[in-house]
């Protein structure tokens, strides 16, 4: 089954025009899920740094204060990729359900 969805090195990829020709007039909610989705893996290696941080200067150090502020600033770095992933999936959502509508023939109504 693995061999069937390989694209081989001959093969075109024009068929997918059609779909894009529906993505340009949403270019900037596509331009707004990509950088979403950048953003959010970004923000994600950060966590690993924001561990870092608590355990050499919260643990090792051995203030109370250093640590509860090392975790304050955890918790906000957690919290942005929650806020990041919100606006990618709904910027995703949206399109894909502007496409289809458009695709299957329906005109859009603004509301």
């Amino acid at each position: 089954m693995v061999d069937e969805l390989e694209r081989h090195a001959g093969q075109s990829l024009k068929s997918l025009r059609p779909a894009l020709d529906f993505l340009t007039s949403y270019r900037w909610r596509v331009v707004a899920a990509s950088f979403a989705l950048v953003f959010t893996a970004s923000v994600t290696l950060v966590v690993g740094q924001g561990l870092r941080l608590i355990i050499d200067q919260g643990f090792q150090a051995g203030s109370p204060n250093l640590l509860n502020g090392n975790i304050g600033v955890l918790s906000c770095i957690i919290v942005v990729p929650a806020a990041s992933t919100y606006v990618r999936y709904y910027s995703v959502s949206w399109i894909g359900e502007r496409v289809v509508i458009e695709s299957a023939g329906f005109p859009i109504r603004e509301s």
